[in-house]
């Protein structure tokens, strides 16, 4: 009993180890810090729970949670690991459907663009000239019927 205790705790321990975050954007200077050495995050750039990142005031870092489809949003001044930041009541959460995180993870990788997503959610642009004519004819056809 004691050594599936164990084999358990070493699986939850090494799955939010792996958790990846991809950061979607940054505003201001978010560095990452990895044995005494600071550099830039950038959007794309994958990090992990455990990484270290220093914010100035006027910094805003966006990033996406592949494991919980969630997007974590930190604002000002900030340093620490990512989990313990993630603890803040200063950091907005948005939990996000499959699909749209998926549309979020295309658009870093620019495989889809913003008018191909909106054709495809029935959103798209109409034509007023096109509008204009079918309100015409029916007005044509009303006109006939008297």
């Amino acid at each position: 009993m004691r050594n599936l205790f164990f084999m358990l705790m070493f699986f939850w321990v090494s799955s939010v180890s792996a958790q990846n975050i991809i950061v979607y954007s940054v505003i201001g200077s978010v560095t990452e810090c990895k044995n005494n050495v600071r550099n830039k995050v950038l959007p794309k750039t994958k990090l992990s729970v455990t990484s270290h990142i220093v914010m100035e005031a006027s910094s805003r870092i966006v990033m996406l949670d592949e494991i919980n489809n969630e997007m974590y949003t930190i604002k000002g001044a900030a340093d620490g690991k990512i989990d313990q930041l993630l603890t803040n009541n200063n950091v907005l959460r948005k939990k996000l459907t499959p699909q749209y995180f998926s549309l979020l993870m295309n658009k870093l990788s620019s495989t889809v663009s913003r008018n191909t997503y909106m054709q495809s959610a029935a959103t798209s642009f109409r034509d007023t000239e096109e509008l204009m004519e079918k309100f015409d004819s029916l007005k044509q056809e009303k006109d006939s019927i008297r």
